[in-house]
């Protein structure tokens, strides 16, 4: 496709490290494990106290909060990762009947996320919080789930990531 990847350091999850750059120099985007946002609070939080930003059918909601005790901030290099400071998650509405549909859905957030995340600064890197983002799919009646394209999430993400990078 892009290049060749150059094999990181051997370790799973080197993904955004400097180490596991392509032959033109560029850094692999990748959706890391630590980048996940979990847990039925941090989900209560968010849906409670979050911020709203839609691009519809996709609304993305935000909160700002403390990083979790006990977790280190340290990829694997040892350097502070800042993709660490935003955890996301990717929801479907159960008025998407099919399973197949919603986690195809949930595919296409997810690819469109990996591959604009650059597009979000960094600020609560530096003031030391976590920036908490639900990517919620819910479907319209002018919006039919089996015509959805790449195409049009992809649109809808890098408006919405424009949006939060100027309102949080």
């Amino acid at each position: 496709m892009g290049g060749e990847f150059l094999p990181g350091d051997g370790r799973k999850g080197a993904g955004n490290l400097p180490s596991a750059t392509s032959v033109d120099g560029r850094v692999r985007a990748t959706l890391r494990k630590e980048e996940i946002l979990r847990g039925k609070k941090n989900f209560a939080q968010v849906f409670s106290s979050g911020l709203k930003f839609s691009s519809l059918p996709v609304v993305c909601i935000v909160r700002a909060g403390n990083p979790l005790a006990g977790r280190g901030l340290q990829g694997i290099s040892g350097k502070v990762d800042t993709h660490q400071f935003i955890r996301v998650a990717f929801v479907v509405r159960r008025s998407v009947k099919r399973a197949i549909d919603r986690n195809r859905i949930k595919r296409l957030l997810r690819e469109a996320y990996r591959r604009n995340k650059d597009l979000l600064s960094h600020p609560a890197a530096e003031s030391g919080t976590f920036r908490n983002l639900i990517f919620l799919y819910s479907p319209g009646p002018s919006h039919s789930v089996r015509d959805l394209t790449y195409e049009q999430i992809d649109a809808c993400m890098k408006k919405i990531l424009r949006s939060v990078k100027g309102g949080t």
